[in-house]
C-alpha cells in the first residue's frame, strides 16, 4: 500500500507539473508580444555602386515618404505634387538619352510613345509595352514615363508607355483594362514575336 501511495504521489506531482507548464505555455502564447526597439544608426552610402547611384542613394528622402493620405482628395493632392516634381526632370532626361516623346490615344486609352534617336537594325521592329509602377495611384500622365524613357534610351527600341486610369477615381480593374486594351491594339501593328513587356510591381511606386 505504501508503495502504491508513493507511486500515486509521484504521478500526481508529475500531472500537476505538466498542467502548470501547459497553462503557462498557453498564457505566453496568447499574450501580446512586447515591442522590440532597434537602436537608430546611420547607413553609409555604399561604395560598390556607381557615383551616379551613390548620388541617388544619398539624396534626402521625400518629405511624404511616410505620409499616408486619409481621403481621396488628400491622395489626389499628394499624387499631383509628386507628379509635378517628376515632370520637371523629364526634359533633361530625354535630352541626355536622346529620346523623343509622343502622346497618343489608343482605342480610348492615353499612352506615350518613347522613341530613341538611334535604333539598331535588330530592334527596328521591336516594341516594348510599358506599364509603369506607382501602386496604381502614382505616376499619372507624363510623370509615369521616366522608366520608359530610360528603357528606350539604354535599350535602343521604341517603348509604348500606358497612361492607365488610376484610383481613387478609377479603381480596379480600370488600370488592367487599359493595359489590355493597348496590348490588344498593338498586336495589330507588328508580329507578336518582336514584342516585349515591362510591368512593374504595384509596390514599385
Amino acid at each position: 500500500m505504501a508503495r502504491f501511495n508513493c507511486l500515486s504521489s509521484s504521478i500526481c506531482r508529475l500531472a500537476v507539473g505538466l498542467s502548470i507548464a501547459a497553462i503557462a505555455h498557453t498564457a505566453v502564447a496568447q499574450s501580446t508580444p512586447g515591442a522590440r526597439e532597434v537602436p537608430a544608426r546611420a547607413l553609409p552610402v555604399p561604395t560598390t555602386v556607381s557615383p551616379q547611384m551613390q548620388k541617388i542613394i544619398g539624396a534626402p528622402l521625400s518629405p511624404t515618404w511616410n505620409v499616408i493620405p486619409k481621403t481621396s482628395q488628400e491622395w489626389k493632392e499628394q499624387v499631383a505634387k509628386t507628379a509635378e516634381a517628376a515632370v520637371r526632370g523629364l526634359p533633361a532626361m530625354r535630352e541626355a538619352l536622346k529620346v523623343k516623346i509622343e502622346p497618343m490615344t489608343i482605342d480610348g486609352v492615353k499612352a506615350f510613345m518613347l522613341t530613341p534617336a538611334v535604333i539598331p537594325p535588330g530592334n527596328a521592329n521591336r516594341l516594348l509595352i510599358h506599364v509603369h509602377g506607382g501602386c496604381y495611384v502614382n505616376g499619372p500622365g507624363e510623370s509615369g514615363t521616366s522608366e520608359a524613357t530610360m528603357m528606350a534610351g539604354f535599350g535602343g527600341f521604341k517603348v509604348l508607355s500606358v497612361d492607365y486610369r488610376m484610383a481613387p477615381d478609377h479603381p480596379y480593374p480600370a488600370a488592367l483594362d487599359d493595359a489590355m486594351t493597348v496590348w490588344k491594339a498593338a498586336q495589330k501593328w507588328r508580329p507578336l514575336k518582336t514584342w516585349a513587356s515591362s510591368v512593374h510591381p504595384p509596390a514599385a511606386g
